[in-house]
């Protein structure tokens, strides 16, 4: 397994490089006192894979970008294998310096991750290879339909379109008000609008709606 970087390279020297391939060439594993592990990986770079192979002489690399390091639980190596590990931490330090980074897997290969998976097709935390417990939802608590185990997608909204508290993206509920309680015509349940009127202009005690004349004094319509 190898990784390639690019899409050009400048050597110390100043000579540009197309894309170029990166191996590992040493591990070191060092169990720290809280029971975490320091890991430090040694990078080589080629021209390429075919230039590996021939066994010719590697492009120097500077510290930054030759030896990694990073800290890992125990139980990040059953999540992925070594080499998955190893280059996880090498492909973040070189996009950290603006490579683009691919993995090269051998002929016959399998991904670094192939191994993290039992017989059931499920890793250590219970995922299979598409993200998915037994159970059929993924870590964020999402079935393979979209939503969660209450019935809601990630926007909050069920099958219908309504969130939990009854409303769609509209802010209207089944019956079609929102929430103060009017329609979008602007009318309550019982026919009354935001103004406190009904269409023939009574409130809810019959009272008409007063009218103002133009000396400003209010008038009630009979």
């Amino acid at each position: 397994m190898g990784i390639t970087a690019g899409p050009t390279f400048t050597t110390d020297s100043g000579f540009i490089l197309n894309e170029i391939y990166l191996s590992v060439n040493f591990f070191r594993m060092l169990t720290c006192p809280d029971g975490n592990i320091q890991c430090a990986f040694g990078v080589t770079a080629y021209m390429s894979r075919a230039d590996k192979q021939a066994g010719r002489s590697p492009i120097p690399l500077n510290t930054t970008l030759s030896t990694i390091e990073t800290f890992l639980t125990p139980i990040d190596f059953l999540r992925n294998s070594l080499h998955g590990v190893a280059y996880n931490a090498i492909k973040a330090r070189w996009n950290s310096y603006g490579y683009t980074v691919t993995d090269v897997n051998e002929p016959g290969q399998e991904p670094s991750t192939f191994y993290t998976y039992n017989s059931s097709g499920f890793n250590v935390d219970g995922y299979n290879a598409e993200g998915f417990n037994e159970s059929g939802f993924n870590a964020a608590g999402f079935g393979t339909d979209g939503y969660n185990t209450e019935g809601y997608d990630k926007y909050g909204f069920d099958r219908q379109g309504y969130n939990s508290s009854g409303f769609n993206e509209n802010g209207y509920n089944s019956g079609g008000y929102d929430t103060t309680g009017f329609n979008k015509d602007g009318w309550d349940k019982d026919v009354f609008g935001r103004d406190g009127y009904n269409m023939e202009g009574l409130d809810r005690e019959g009272n008409p709606r007063p009218s103002v004349n133009p000396l400003n004094e209010p008038v009630y319509l009979s």
